[in-house]
């Protein structure tokens, strides 16, 4: 008898070892569990969860998770404001900001709800390629580049700083995206892009040095066309004489230009920017000379111009008043017997400031399609 109550009571004081040790494990699971949820709570109250999550709504865009996280009407006020100071002509008028406003942010909208393109098919295109391509303000992979570099910079208390950076192929620039997020009762939230002047700064410069370069490709090939063209039928000569008809009135002014077709092929037609010099070395008339006049390889060329003019006109008086006078021509277009035609073309003068108000660049630049949406 006294070895089974021995017995009974070592199971006893083993189910209550056992009892005890359950309720420790049960208390320790659920301290850590609190514990943890307790730091998963506070880690969710950081700027780098919710730097986080905006990268997940941004992979791929989801328009309402990002409303929740992105102040879009004050980042597109400063964006506006900027672009405005940048660009006084865009859209100019007492509602200037607010148009570019919701402009900007349909044309993001529309982005967003794209797919990026795939990549490119063949080879790099050269910067000429470049040139002649349609510019778009966002490039191809605009979707993939917008979180893939979009990084914590700095948090102080309920302030923190992001970044992120957009490739543009087009325009050959790197735009840094810098942004403040606030944190407030509902979390942390998109508030403020902080350089919103640097990018709409960059923007511009980057268009006028496209605009530029696009220039210098027409320019190029003028000049490279021009020599081809002087190659092929050089003018060895230009003469210029002037004389009153009969009537008193009207003024008759010859010019006569020599050369040899060179180049080994038929010119058909011709075109040449004609200048006519007085005596005193200025210019005093510039006209447009063509000729449907056929000259074989190796055969001379001899053509006369006549032109008439009032002689109490201006032009007029300023032919006469430079008799005796020269000329120098300049090559505009070739006609070959091939069905090729030769042609210099018209190039934008950087150097000529546009007059219009509030349009701070050269001529052209606010005719760039860019401008014309």
């Amino acid at each position: 008898m006294p070895a089974v109550l021995s017995g009974l009571a070592a199971k006893a004081r083993a189910h209550k070892l056992l009892t005890a040790l359950v309720v420790v494990v049960l208390v320790a699971g659920l301290g850590a569990g609190g514990y943890f949820g307790w730091r998963t709570w506070q880690f969710r109250q950081t700027s780098e969860y919710a730097t986080e999550q905006l990268k997940a709504a941004l992979s791929p865009p989801n328009t309402e998770e990002l409303a929740k996280r992105v102040d879009f009407r004050a980042l597109f006020a400063e964006l506006s404001h900027a672009v405005a100071r940048a660009f006084p002509f865009y859209k100019a008028g007492p509602d200037q900001e607010h148009v570019l406003s919701q402009q900007l942010q349909t044309a993001l909208l529309r982005r967003l709800r794209e797919k990026d393109a795939g990549p490119a098919k063949g080879e790099e295109p050269d910067a000429a390629a470049k040139l002649r391509q349609p510019l778009v303000l966002f490039p191809p992979d605009f979707l993939a580049q917008l979180p893939a570099g979009l990084t914590l910079a700095e948090t102080k208390g309920d302030s923190a700083r992001i970044r992120t950076e957009i490739t543009h192929p087009q325009l050959d620039v790197v735009f840094p995206l810098e942004f403040e997020m606030r944190r407030g009762p509902d979390g942390w939230t998109v508030r403020h892009l902080t350089n919103a002047d640097e990018v709409a700064g960059l923007l511009r410069n980057a268009l006028l040095a496209r605009q530029k370069a696009t220039v210098d490709v027409v320019l190029d090939k003028n000049e490279a066309t021009l020599k081809r063209m002087e190659s092929i039928l050089p003018i060895q000569s230009c003469e210029a004489e002037a004389g009153l008809l009969s009537d008193g009135n009207t003024l008759l002014l010859m010019v006569l230009m020599r050369g040899q077709n060179q180049g080994g092929i038929q010119v058909n037609n011709m075109d040449l920017d004609t200048t006519i010099f007085g005596s005193h070395g200025d210019p005093v008339l510039t006209r447009h000379l063509n000729a449907a006049e056929p000259v074989y390889p190796g055969a001379a060329f001899s053509h006369r111009w006549s032109i008439e003019l009032d002689a109490q006109s201006p032009e007029g008086q300023r032919v006469l008043g430079g008799i005796p006078l020269t000329c120098r021509p300049v090559w505009r277009s070739m006609g070959l017997s091939s069905a090729e035609v030769l042609h210099v073309a018209e190039a934008t003068d950087l150097a000529q400031k546009c007059d219009m108000p509030g349009h701070d660049h050269p001529v052209g630049f606010c005719k760039l399609p860019i401008f014309q949406e």
